[in-house]
């Protein structure tokens, strides 16, 4: 599932999800999940309309607007929860630094930036961050504050590591990592508790360090179109895990003893070089479990 705008994204990933159980046959679509709908506030378009707004929390939705940098005024808004500069020609957003108020949710992708702004770094009530498809090389230390995010998008930028102070992000369920250059997953990520789903999908890693078998809370884990030659054995103890996608590696064989992954409901090995024989086994070895080859 290719991370979209959010602006609607509850019909976008419901529309997914659709398209995900035709096209597989599956109750499953890479990344969906029970979706509530957002908190109601006004929404302007015009940071002035904003300023100009009573309102104890509001949305300030800047995204498309061809925007070279954040408008200074930004800052000044009283009761800003939602900030949306999706979509523009950012290369910092560093006007960002002393907003008012406790903003929540900030949408930052799809513009040109080529590292974490400072001025997100001092947003330390964020519980949302989009950052996907930007050019950023390398996340600072300084993310480790963002101590109450519980949704990050790094999709689609040029990251080759993650710092070692991502564990700091306790909260964080979600954490999405698509088409990077990440070689190895630093065992920080095994603080995060309660994580619940990561992806991976894209980048060049060959294998997962045991310490994220901590990861109790783990229902999904994406692995696709990575460099993996055996299965990753951290897998087979994380008990809650439910969806694993391990598409497009060279896996050529699973576990002797497939009674760990009792609790599989979707595994995708499509793409690997499994025998038929082999396939067969893990059919009979997981019998409640949807399994493409």
């Amino acid at each position: 599932m290719v991370a979209s705008g959010p602006m609607n994204e509850t019909k976008q990933i419901q529309a997914t999800c659709r398209v995900g159980v035709l096209a597989a046959g599956l109750l499953y679509c890479g990344g969906c999940f029970p979706w509530h709908a957002p908190e109601s506030m006004p929404e302007f378009r015009d940071v002035e309309a904003a300023r100009r707004a009573e309102a104890p929390a509001l949305f300030l939705n800047l995204s498309n607007q061809g925007l070279g940098r954040v408008p200074a005024s930004v800052a000044t808004i009283d009761g800003l929860a939602k900030l949306s500069l999706r979509k523009n020609a950012l290369e910092q957003a560093d006007a960002l630094t002393g907003i008012r108020g406790e903003l929540r949710w900030l949408d930052l992708g799809q513009n040109r930036l080529t590292s974490l702004p400072a001025g997100v770094r001092a947003l330390d009530r964020l519980t949302t961050l989009y950052l996907n498809d930007n050019q950023i090389q390398s996340l600072p230390p300084e993310l480790g504050g963002l101590t109450q995010l519980r949704y990050l998008n790094l999709d689609r930028n040029r990251l080759a590591s993650l710092p070692a102070t991502i564990g700091k992000l306790v909260e964080l369920r979600w954490l999405r990592l698509n088409g990077n250059q990440i070689t190895s997953v630093p065992e920080d990520v095994a603080r995060l508790d309660a994580l619940e789903r990561l992806y991976l999908r894209d980048n060049a890693i060959a294998e997962i360090p045991d310490e994220l078998g901590s990861l109790r809370r783990l229902t999904d884990l994406d692995l696709a179109g990575n460099g993996f030659t055996n299965f990753p054995g951290v897998v087979m103890r994380l008990g809650g895990l439910e969806r694993l996608n391990l598409e497009g590696n060279r896996v050529e064989r699973l576990p002797d003893d497939l009674a760990a992954l009792a609790g599989l409901k979707w595994l995708r090995l499509d793409r690997n070089p499994l025998s038929e024989e082999e396939r067969q086994r893990i059919k009979r070895g997981l019998p409640n479990c949807t399994v493409i080859f």
